[in-house]
């Protein structure tokens, strides 16, 4: 009997040890969007380092998609304990080990914009190789939009949402054409995300709210951006804060066609 409970309690404490050793490759997360520097920030929220080896980007917008980044594009990064990746898709990056431009790191779906775009990392087999159709070897997933069309933004949602790393298929970030940048709100290593773990700067509007585009004059394209969020809540073309777009906001923005006060 003896015997049986020493073999039992080594065989708890090998498991227990084991478990102890697991990387958890999703502590690496997407954190932020800059669209006005064209910089994508990736952030260890882990407390022992990783390193990046062998890891691989698939982006996708209305235009393209199952643009993949380069088998060794990521090597040679080890990111400590709270930690940022910097990749500068203007490849400007500077001397710095943790900027790097994004022709070094692959090809991505171009141009960064605020349109639609899917954006996915992955992390390597234990083979040291990834295979994109491995749901399990997603670490993140996020997804924008401006209302415009999704054309292949959406191209592994399914993927992300089947392992609980994106809500559901068809929920976009909501961005405008002038959007500044995507910031992941949520700092608590959560997994499961959605748009709303997310805030998105835009420019202030000031004393002309219904110039959605920034270009100083309310006009066609601030009337398309406001129909493509059509019944949406939380987005600037809410004008009467009622909780969805609709025709009493459509009604505020022909009021106020053409130039903005100045």
């Amino acid at each position: 009997m003896k015997r049986f409970a020493t073999a039992a309690v080594a065989a708890l404490t090998t498991a227990a040890a084991a478990t102890a050793g697991v990387v958890d490759n999703r502590d690496v997360q997407i954190k932020s969007i800059d669209f006005d520097n064209q910089i994508v920030e990736v952030h260890n929220f882990a407390t022992t380092f990783r390193n990046l080896q062998g890891w691989r980007f698939c982006t996708h917008d209305g235009n393209e998609q199952l643009r993949y980044s380069f088998t060794t594009g990521l090597n040679g990064i080890n990111l400590g304990p709270g930690e940022s990746l910097f990749i500068h898709f203007n490849n400007d990056a500077p001397a710095d080990p943790l900027r790097v431009n994004q022709s070094t790191v692959g090809t991505f779906a171009l141009p960064l914009d605020q349109d639609a775009y899917g954006m996915q990392l992955y992390f390597p087999s234990a083979g040291g190789t990834v295979n994109f159709n491995n749901d399990t070897l997603i670490a993140d997933h996020l997804q924008w939009n401006d209302g415009g069309a999704i054309g292949n933004a959406e191209r592994r949602t399914d993927q992300a949402v089947d392992e609980s790393l994106w809500t559901a298929e068809g929920e976009f970030i909501v961005t405008q054409s002038n959007s500044e940048r995507i910031d992941l709100n949520d700092l608590s290593n959560g997994r499961l995300h959605g748009p709303t773990d997310y805030d998105v700067t835009n420019p202030m509007s000031g004393n002309c709210p219904w110039d959605l585009d920034g270009d100083g004059s309310v006009g066609a394209a601030d009337l398309a951006e406001l129909i493509g969020f059509w019944g949406q809540s939380g987005v600037p073309a809410d004008f009467d804060m009622s909780g969805a777009v609709g025709a009493a906001d459509l009604a505020e923005l022909i009021g106020n066609w053409g130039p903005c006060p100045s």
